[in-house]
């Protein structure tokens, strides 16, 4: 009977040691499907960070502008505005004159009338 009980107990020994195996297994198991998943989410992501970085680069390579064309056309700008100031500033210049237009030709008159009243003739 001793070795019934033995066979009996290692049977049950063998057969615990055997499911903490298999439960381990199961674990180590989706473990394993957790990390392939993430890892292809991670990959997914990459690629679309690549495809955007590929977007933005081929983005950026069309709006490059090199220094010597920003450095022309700087210039350009500059030159244009200096001649639009210019004609702002003469066409400021005639508005002045326009203003003072009136009291220019009350002046011019006051002092042809003055004269008239001497005697002179106008010019």
């Amino acid at each position: 009977m001793s070795s019934q009980w033995l066979l009996v107990l290692f049977s049950s020994m063998i057969g615990i040691i055997s499911s903490l195996i298999l439960i381990n297994l199961q674990s180590i198991k989706a473990s394993i499907r957790f990390f392939s998943l993430r890892t292809d989410r991670h990959e997914a992501e990459l690629k679309a960070l690549q495809s955007e970085f590929s977007r933005c680069k081929v983005d950026c390579e069309r709006t490059f502008v090199d220094s010597e064309l920003f450095l022309r056309e700087t210039g350009w700008t500059r030159r244009s505005i200096e001649q639009l100031c210019a004609s702002v500033n003469r066409l400021e210049g005639k508005l002045t004159i326009t203003d003072k237009l009136p009291e220019i030709c009350g002046e011019i008159a006051r002092t042809i009338v003055a004269g008239m009243r001497n005697g002179e003739k106008p010019k």
